[in-house]
């Protein structure tokens, strides 16, 4: 049986002065039942704004051991369907006009226009959490000079991704991650927000930059707390933090990064995300 742990101050500033945005039972949360939790008819999961910092948390304080149980099943849930190459094949035949990687693509490579960057003049870049390597994938094919590299928790989903990527794909967790190669873009799709200590994987991922790199980081939009139900699944148990512009420039103050760019949009299947992109200075 897994047992849950509670935040009481904000795991980012350590301040006690939240608000509480939502109070949802664990019983009505399927990811929570890959967990094995005792009395989970008593749990609820609830999430707070910090009023110093912008943080918005789920209260849940997720050990590594316990997110690690998680994700053994989380694909088993969230994919079901089909197997690694089913479900690559899926995402890749769609044409562009319904494709949500192919739109998060046009997105990344206008931010860095706006700075006069072309991604086509990178060599290395790194997606975190790949999946099925859809991403690195469709990348590779609109920029071939591109050295494509990647890591995936879900083993299955990353001995794929490597056997369609030349063996660039690491079954890993981001804190296990390690890597000779300095990347001039490292992105993050929908992965910051199920991170257990974002700071943390912040400074690694830094480390892992060239003199002149960029981070790019897609997550789902504070604003998802006034227009989506109490009980979609962005507000389950997998996902740990909602973050703001103000939140982000907090948390680079002691790093190397900058923000650059933050952009809302309204994806193709109707949720709301936010990107932002980073680059490390001097």
């Amino acid at each position: 049986m897994s047992e849950l742990n509670y935040h009481s101050k904000c795991p980012f500033c350590n301040s006690d002065e939240l608000d509480r945005l939502k109070k949802l039972k664990l019983t009505k949360d399927k990811f929570a039942s890959c967990l094995s939790i005792e009395n989970l008819d008593e749990k609820h999961n609830e999430w707070f704004k910090c009023r110093q910092c912008d943080l918005r948390f789920s209260s849940i304080n997720m050990s590594r051991t316990t997110q690690v149980k998680l994700y053994k099943n989380y694909r088993t849930l969230y994919n079901s369907s089909s197997s690694p190459k089913e479900y690559f094949e899926k995402l890749d035949s769609l044409p562009e006009t319904k494709s949500e990687n192919a739109a998060k693509i046009n997105l990344l490579v206008e931010s860095l226009r706006k700075f006069d960057t072309n991604i086509a003049s990178f060599n290395n870049i790194l997606d975190c959490g790949c999946g099925a390597g859809n991403m690195l994938y469709k990348i590779g094919t609109l920029y071939p000079n591109l050295n494509c590299h990647g890591f995936e928790p879900t083993a299955e989903f990353a001995r794929f991704a490597s056997s369609i990527l030349n063996n660039n794909v690491k079954n890993s967790y981001i804190e296990e991650y390690n890597s000779k190669i300095k990347f001039d873009l490292i992105t993050l799709f929908h992965v910051f927000e199920h991170l257990l200590i974002p700071f943390d994987s912040l400074i690694k991922l830094i480390k892992l930059l060239s003199k002149s790199g960029y981070i790019y980081i897609v997550v789902p939009s504070i604003m998802d707390f006034e227009l989506i139900d109490d009980y979609h699944e962005r507000f389950m148990i997998q996902h740990t933090y909602y973050y703001s512009k103000k939140f982000m420039n907090n948390l680079v103050q002691k790093t190397k990064l900058k923000l650059l760019d933050t952009k809302e949009n309204i994806s193709i299947r109707g949720k709301s995300d936010t990107h932002f992109l980073f680059k490390i200075m001097d």
